[in-house]
């Protein structure tokens, strides 16, 4: 899986991976690896996060972000 990501000097974007909906209930693991990015027009440094969205819809909703550690991409 690979992403190109047009960015210019100060910008940010956010963008989505892939997103799953869960229909039965039950207990489950996310995990996610190997996820190849690419950044054009940047010709600086540049970083960036992994994060995760989980939303639980129903009688106890619930929304969580899980934030990675920032890294160097240039």
């Amino acid at each position: 899986m690979g992403l190109t990501v047009p960015l210019n000097s100060g910008e940010v974007k956010y963008v989505p991976v892939t997103a799953k909906d869960i229909l039965k209930d039950g207990v489950y693991t996310l995990q996610y690896h190997d996820a190849e990015l690419q950044v054009q027009n940047c010709g600086g440094f540049a970083q960036a996060r992994a994060y995760t969205v989980m939303e639980i819809v129903g009688n106890d909703y619930s929304k969580t972000v899980l934030y990675g550690a920032p890294f160097s991409i240039g």
